[in-house]
């Protein structure tokens, strides 16, 4: 990517004006990432073979080998990218907070980690592209924004100067804060989200934001700063499901035979059961009708929808013994479904 520089000025009796901007000249080729993991479980040799990654005829290849002996390692290192997010939709909020906050998690959890990230914010910072691009906050944006993989370190110095960047306690602080700022100024007054600023509230972006939300505290905790969001979204959500359930009950009068509605009220079970707040009594009473038609309607299901429907069985207070016994029945099912290959360690089949 070789950016333009773009000038304007005007001149008048006198007095002057002028403004720059950046203009990025996009290459005709599309940069691609190839990746082929592997584990080594016992001692011996691993061959690899890697004409897959780079096919004939590939221009500016560049091979990247990394190494570790804990796999949640990936994990942490992917935090930064979700964590500081380029966009202020609600999705890309969340996700930040979710990323921070797991951030936050993991150094209360781990105190000695700090030390250790203290120390790689000591390391000479090496000379790199990357590096010079992040002294421009102007260029920075549009080249993230062009082409985020010119922002990837290129240096295992560099990432962990990222990594040790992303884990410090005042600018985490301060990422979280500025996400509970604009996931606050998302939320509708009838407690739906947005997808963006201006735009209508929906039951499909309002479930997104709170699973993210309900997962974090299933993990970490309940968090202060999104509780009432919660709340409002809860109330919102409640709404929609009861007004969707009198629908189904009407057509169930007049003869139509009713089936499991939408993935979006599983998902709603699925939020009810893993948050466990009292609910007002007619979402009750709708979730309960649900809850009688998901239990007759499983042959359909996929897998990722057996094992949600495993998690509400488990854990919905509006349930009996006998349907948490079900449960494990789902999930010897799922157990069934489970294939192990070396590269994914356990993945589904439909």
């Amino acid at each position: 990517v070789t950016p333009l520089v773009c000038q304007v000025s005007a001149f008048g009796d006198g007095f002057s004006d002028g403004e720059q901007h950046y203009l990025p000249v996009l290459p005709s080729s599309e940069h691609v990432t190839v990746t082929m993991p592997f584990t080594q479980n016992e001692p011996g040799m691993k061959s690899v073979d890697l004409a897959a990654l780079v096919p004939a005829g590939s221009k500016n290849a560049k091979l990247t080998y990394e190494y570790t002996n804990n796999p949640a390692w990936l994990m942490i290192l992917a935090l930064p990218t979700v964590g500081q997010p380029s966009d202020d939709d609600a999705i890309s909020q969340a996700a930040s907070f979710y990323a921070n906050s797991i951030g936050r998690h993991v150094l209360a959890q781990n105190p000695q980690a700090k030390t250790a990230f203290r120390l790689w914010q000591q390391e000479p910072q090496p000379t790199s592209l990357t590096s010079q691009i992040e002294k421009n906050q102007e260029l920075k944006e549009l080249m993230l924004n062009e082409t985020p993989w010119m922002l990837d370190a290129e240096h295992e110095t560099e990432q962990r100067h990222r990594l040790a960047d992303f884990f410090d306690d005042n600018t985490m602080q301060q990422r979280l804060e500025s996400s509970v700022s604009k996931l606050k100024k998302l939320q509708l007054s009838n407690g739906a989200w947005t997808w963006w600023p201006g735009m209508p509230g929906s039951l499909y972006m309002t479930v997104a934001v709170s699973e993210m939300l309900v997962r974090l505290n299933t993990l970490t905790g309940t968090h202060r700063e999104t509780a009432q969001m919660l709340t409002d979204a809860f109330r919102f959500m409640g709404k929609e499901i009861v007004e969707e359930v009198d629908y189904m009950k009407k057509m169930e009068k007049k003869g139509h035979r009713q089936s499991f509605p939408t993935f979006k009220a599983l998902q709603w079970l699925y939020l009810s059961a893993l948050d466990g707040r009292s609910l007002p009594s007619d979402v009750e009473g709708a979730n309960k009708y649900l809850l009688n038609l998901l239990k007759k309607d499983i042959k359909r299901q996929t897998i990722y929808e057996k094992a949600m429907t495993a998690v509400i069985l488990a854990a919905s207070p509006l349930l009996q013994e006998s349907d948490r016994k079900k449960s494990l029945e789902y999930v010897q099912s799922l157990k069934e479904y489970t294939v192990y290959r070396e590269e994914i360690f356990l993945g589904g089949e439909d």
